[in-house]
């Protein structure tokens, strides 16, 4: 849906486009009940930085709260994972290929950068 909406569009939506989807979807789904600790932290921590707004969306949709099951943490090289595969989508070629794919490689290379400034703080 995100990618939908954005018109990010693959030739070989097969390979690329799923492994794309699976990379984006893996590194949301492993903070999904966390962007407000994250956030949180962020603004107190200067090196810290927020999840970025255009995943806001994607926050809570799992809550355990309501499922009364225990909050997940954080783990450091899970977080660190996660960012560098991000940037792994990054450096492909179609990320710079048009307007839709500039702005979609800002976004991911944000929400890269947050994931790994967390991965440090939680380190520290």
């Amino acid at each position: 849906m995100w990618m939908e909406k954005r018109n990010l569009l693959f030739l070989n939506a097969d390979v690329e486009g799923k492994y794309f989807a699976q990379v984006l979807t893996n590194a949301l789904w492993y903070i999904p009940n966390q962007h407000d600790t994250i956030n949180d932290r962020a603004r107190r921590e200067k090196e810290v930085l927020g999840v970025p707004p255009e995943f806001d969306k994607f926050k809570n949709y799992n809550d355990l709260k309501k499922k009364r099951q225990k909050l997940g943490t954080l783990e450091a090289t899970q977080m660190k994972t996660h960012s560098e595969i991000l940037l792994t989508l990054c450096c492909k070629p179609y990320m710079r290929s048009s307007p839709a794919w500039e702005q979609a490689y800002h976004d991911i290379k944000h929400l890269s950068e947050c994931i790994l400034s967390y991965n440090t703080y939680l380190k520290n």
